[in-house]
């Protein structure tokens, strides 16, 4: 059951005062759901996602993600308002939830632009995004913070044309005792899937190198436990490169943007084991990063030329 009926007034309090805001359709969910929701008087949207309480407590993923409301970065979204304890009803029932108020990034996530667009068939676009990637990366590791959970859905494109990562929820706080994410298949590392990680700065990179594979090729480099064409690719990926690139050589698009200096970059940012993979420092100084990007402009103008607004 949706927490909220679509375009029926809902409350917040904010400072001991009670502001109305309209919600107007269900943007996704992620581990939870997510509206945008309109402040009418201010004519301003907002993304709200909520967290219902759990047998009658606070979710555990909101306690963790509010956390991370202090952050600023161009290319990680920002949290504007965070509530842990907000009584509400739907249909009648009355119940509590906490949620988080955060920026609206309207262009959609990666995975729906490298689904429904032509974006990516562009290298010089791959390198543009995945340098704004890794800047909102660096710029989370500078805090002492790891994500864990990087994945096209969870990198959305802003109204300001830089990417926004988002989902803190199972994010790692240095210092904290306890890693919380299990990941998402086919994106984490082995070393967060086998729940051994001890470095998840390193851990990113891996999920990052993954991103970059998929934004470049369409696909993905492998599939976690799976057998294709009698094939084990994450098998080849570590054991026998070069059949794993005959593979995707011979299928879908991309194949020729599989440049030496990108295979390199990837196969340093995917290596099994974390104390010899790459680091944002190895990633900057690799010649396929080093490559030609957008500017500001020139990707406000194809960005603004796909989705047909101005």
């Amino acid at each position: 059951m949706s927490a909220f009926h679509e375009s029926e007034p809902v409350q917040r309090a904010q400072q001991g005062s009670k502001i109305n805001f309209q919600v107007v359709d269900r943007l996704g969910s992620s581990k939870g759901p997510v509206y945008r929701v309109l402040f009418p008087e201010e004519k301003q949207y907002m993304a709200l996602k909520l967290f219902p309480y759990e047998e009658g407590k606070v979710s555990i993923r909101y306690l963790n993600e509010s956390r991370f409301s202090n952050l600023r970065h161009k290319n990680v979204i920002a949290i504007h308002h965070h509530n842990r304890k907000q009584r509400t009803s739907f249909r009648g029932k009355n119940f509590e939830c906490s949620y988080i108020m955060m920026e609206v990034a309207p262009y959609k996530d990666l995975a729906y632009l490298v689904r429904s667009t032509t974006l990516f068939d562009d290298e010089k676009m791959v390198r543009t995004f995945f340098h704004q990637l890794l800047e909102g990366v660096e710029y989370l590791h500078s805090k002492g913070v790891s994500h864990l959970d990087l994945k096209p859905e969870n990198v959305l494109l802003g109204a300001d044309f830089n990417l926004k990562i988002i989902d803190f929820d199972a994010a790692y706080k240095k210092g904290d005792p306890h890693i919380l994410s299990r990941g998402t298949r086919n994106y984490r590392a082995p070393e967060i899937r086998n729940e051994t990680c001890m470095d998840p700065e390193a851990s990113d990179i891996y999920s990052m190198g993954i991103i970059l594979f998929v934004l470049m090729t369409g696909s993905l480099p492998y599939i976690e436990g799976k057998i294709i064409n009698d094939l084990d690719l994450e098998k080849l990926l570590r054991d026998e490169d070069e059949k794993f690139w005959e593979f995707h050589a011979n299928i879908g698009q991309n194949n020729l943007k599989l440049i030496q200096s990108f295979r390199e970059l990837f196969l340093s940012m995917v290596k099994e084991d974390c104390v010899e993979r790459a680091t944002l420092i190895d990633i900057k100084r690799s010649q396929w990063y080093m490559g030609p990007i957008y500017t500001h402009d020139e990707l406000k103008a194809k960005i603004v030329q796909v989705f047909g607004v101005q």
